[in-house]
């Protein structure tokens, strides 16, 4: 899997997360909550990478 998959996959969730009226606030809680896949470390760090994402990522128009 290579780092431009993942940032897409990452843009895409956001994407999808904004287009459905979520807030970070209600990624976030998606991104950390325990599962069988990542860790505690590695869900953190997943949590990280979305926050900044989500900050730098621009908005659609019709959210402005």
């Amino acid at each position: 899997m290579s780092d431009e998959l993942i940032a897409a996959a990452i843009a895409g969730v956001i994407q999808s997360a904004r287009s459905n009226g979520q807030s970070l606030e209600d990624l976030m809680q998606e991104v950390l909550a325990d599962d069988v896949l990542l860790d505690g470390q590695q869900r953190r760090c997943l949590g990280e990478v979305v926050a900044t994402a989500w900050e730098v990522l621009p908005r659609p128009l019709s959210s402005l």
